[in-house]
């Protein structure tokens, strides 16, 4: 670290902190931070706006002892921060930390500069503690901290993924938005209650932080919880922006942060928007955290939840060799707990899946399997909308009942409308009870609201599907090609890519499908694959028989 800077005549703040706007959840860990260890920490709250800082941010910035610098990707281009090291810099204050890995303005790249990127609040992390007592040195207040305060009881995380919403913080000096940042982590937390795989620390204690500096380990331990979000909110005229970011408190690690913009005028619609774009990330991107926590976990020591877990990936590849695995973690998972109700859906869909990989021998066996599970799954009143949903999803393909599809579908979008799968699952129901544009809403809701998802192959499969049913087959064409280039040997797909070219006069190109098809399962007919995809359905299924044909899938 730099020596410690020259004293000033003029009384001023320990630390300025100098930071991006994006970065105000990470920036408040450093001030919560700093000021747990007696520093008095000056880090702006208000908007800045004109050419030029205001007079009391300008006198903070030159009184303060030391300038701490948060670099990030986002701060390198702000010209507030780079501005702020800048002076700091000349007056010897500059004090800077990697918040994020990124590329330094070139002038401060020989400034020694404390790598915290994995850093989250914890008050014993090494790294920090290290930096703080440079900090305390630099300025004058060197000596071991104290605390006064007994550390609250570590409580036990539950089963379940657990997660803890914080208020999120007013970064746009309008008192007036606090209703509507609240309003926002209400609605969040509200939502998140509705996946039964979840477990969601009620507002009222959540909000017990609110106005409070303490960071996200203190949060984890009192609450009981693995998961954290925080977020802010800003001003600027009349646009709102909202930022959130998830942190693993366990890990340290980011798992998911993004930024919605919308006009004041629109505010209770943006909330809606809010709402529905970050708990559509949330849930998936904590489901596949702990997917890969239950990868890493010995087999003797796995329960039926982590057994479910680790079949959820091998069934999502709708391959042969990764689909008998599935069926036994599965299965293992049931011997376990008879009635879980996501180990009895998630059975059912591998044992219809499997019907795709072996002779039309073992169809039947397969199915009265899948339907058998399927029906235990609803006898347990599970609430979950994924199960739920997908439990009708095999009602229709598997059992052929079409009503009761539709029935048991309306049941899953009531509990919960927000979730992904289960927003897919509904989509390919409509899609066989002849509700095209039902399944194209619902499909594009699922596209929308996890953009990124590795098994955004099987969403695009339900829209294209959508799609083909109302013959517009040109639009058709480049969703199925985006749901071939993630998974080019799933044999669902071929078939679907085999009547749209045949339908675009596109022979040749059907005909190199159907020869790709014969190579994965030369036992394959188009009566096979027509029992397989069309059990029962409100569509017209001409166009799908007479393509198999056209493309030399033998009868």
């Amino acid at each position: 670290m730099r020596p410690k800077g020259p004293d000033r005549d003029v009384a001023g703040p320990d630390i300025f902190l100098s930071y991006n706007r994006e970065d105000a959840a990470r920036a408040k860990h450093f001030a919560d931070g700093f000021a747990a260890q007696g520093l008095d920490v000056w880090w702006d709250v208000a908007l800045r706006s004109g050419e030029a800082y205001d007079q009391v941010t300008e006198e903070a910035l030159r009184n303060a002892k030391a300038v701490v610098v948060l670099w990030s990707p986002r701060s390198v281009v702000s010209r507030w921060v780079r501005a702020e090291a800048t002076l700091a810099d000349r007056h010897k204050t500059l004090m800077p930390a990697m918040i994020e890995p990124c590329e330094r303005p070139i002038m401060f790249e020989l400034v020694q500069t404390a790598e915290l990127s994995h850093w989250m609040g914890d008050a014993d992390d090494p790294a920090w503690q290290d930096f703080a007592r440079h900090v305390r040195e630099f300025v004058g207040k060197g000596g071991k901290v104290k605390s006064s305060v007994a550390p609250a009881p570590k409580r036990a995380l539950p089963s379940k993924p657990s997660i803890a919403v914080l208020p999120f913080l007013n970064l746009s000096g309008d008192p007036e938005q606090e209703y509507f940042a609240d309003g926002v982590v209400d609605d969040i937390i509200s939502a998140l209650t509705r996946f039964n795989q979840l477990f969601v620390i009620a507002r009222s204690s959540s909000f017990t932080y609110k106005g409070r500096q303490v960071d996200c380990r203190t949060v984890a331990d009192e609450l009981g919880v693995r998961f954290v979000l925080e977020g802010s909110i800003r001003k600027a005229g009349n646009r709102l922006r909202i930022s959130g970011h998830l942190v693993d408190v366990q890990s340290g690690e980011h798992l998911w942060a993004d930024k919605f913009d919308g006009a004041l005028e629109d505010v209770f619609d943006l909330q809606d928007q809010i709402t529905e774009a970050v708990v559509g990330a949330i849930a998936p991107t904590i489901q596949r955290n702990e997917m890969e926590r239950a990868r890493r976990k010995p087999p003797e020591s796995l329960d039926a939840y982590e057994l479910y877990l680790r079949a959820l990936p091998m069934l999502w590849d709708f391959a042969p060799e990764t689909n008998a695995p599935a069926i036994e973690l599965l299965e293992a998972a049931l011997k376990i707990d008879p009635d879980y109700p996501q180990a009895l859906a998630f059975a059912a869909w591998a044992y219809e899946q499997r019907r795709w990989f072996e002779s039309s021998d073992n169809n039947a066996a397969y199915e009265a399997r899948c339907m058998e599970l399927v029906h235990r799954c609803l006898k347990t009143q599970t609430k979950d909308a994924d199960v739920i949903a997908l439990c009708a999803f095999m009602t229709a393909i598997v059992g052929g009942d079409l009503q009761a599809a539709r029935e048991i579908k309306d049941r899953a979008l009531l509990f919960n409308a927000n979730a992904v799968w289960t927003n897919f699952y509904c989509s390919m129901v409509e899609n066989y009870t002849g509700n095209s544009d039902r399944a194209i809403v619902l499909a594009e809701r699922a596209i929308r609201q996890n953009p990124l998802d590795p098994n955004l192959g099987i969403f695009l499969h339900a829209l294209a599907m959508a799609i083909m049913a109302q013959e517009r087959w040109e639009e058709a064409l480049p969703v199925w090609e985006r749901t071939m280039a993630r998974k080019p040997d799933w044999v669902v797909a071929l078939a679907q890519g085999i009547v749209i070219l045949v339908n675009l006069d596109r022979l040749d190109d059907a005909t190199r499908l159907g020869r790709k098809i014969l190579a994965l399962d030369p036992n394959v007919t188009s009566g096979s694959l027509r029992k397989k995809f069309f059990k029962a359905t409100a569509l017209d299924t001409r166009p799908w028989i007479d393509a198999f044909a056209a493309a030399g899938i033998p009868e």
